[in-house]
């Protein structure tokens, strides 16, 4: 109705059949309408019957997360937590409890205290990688969730508290 260009949904499904159906992942659906319409601004899909908008543009982008975020708030469809726990993140958080924590964490990170943490987020990745090539050096397997937690305890315990965590340094640390 509106001339936003998209491929053309099922009824009842929408342009999710091959989700449903278990073919492919949701990501597949959104990636294959962003390639197949690069050259549009904004993508239109539906999820069943539920329209989404895919933005290209980025002053569109832009314009929506900040000028117009209260008209585009509720973003995505809501996690469901006991199916899948791990989806409920800043992204897909439902209007209600994202939005206290977007004005929580607008004031921490300015574009000015992230000029600030840049360099300590490198000296963070240097550790990282030479831990990673002494890791390869061993040639035992990796655990990738143990050395992403242990990075990840690095970065905020550096930018957040100061302090120089070595979680990657330290096999047993206590963070």
């Amino acid at each position: 109705k509106r001339g936003v260009k998209g491929p053309k949904p099922i009824p009842f499904l929408g342009n999710f059949k091959d989700v449903f159906l278990g073919r492919s992942s949701i990501h597949d659906c959104f990636e294959k309408a962003y390639y197949d319409y690069k050259d549009e601004p904004v993508i239109g899909l539906y999820a069943g019957n539920r329209p989404l908008l895919i933005l290209r543009d980025p002053d569109l982008m832009k314009d929506v997360l900040i000028k117009d975020f209260p008209k585009f708030a509720d973003r995505t469809i809501r996690p469901c937590r006991e199916v899948e726990p791990l989806s409920e993140h800043l992204f897909r958080l439902e209007v209600e409890r994202w939005r206290p924590l977007r004005n929580r964490l607008s004031a921490v990170f300015t574009s000015g205290k992230l000029k600030e943490m840049f360099h300590l987020l490198l000296e963070c990745s240097e550790h990282f990688g030479r831990y990673l090539e002494g890791m390869i050096a061993k040639g035992e397997p990796i655990e990738c969730r143990e050395i992403s937690a242990k990075f990840t305890t690095d970065v905020i315990g550096s930018c957040a508290f100061g302090i120089e965590m070595n979680a990657l340094a330290t096999e047993d640390s206590e963070f």
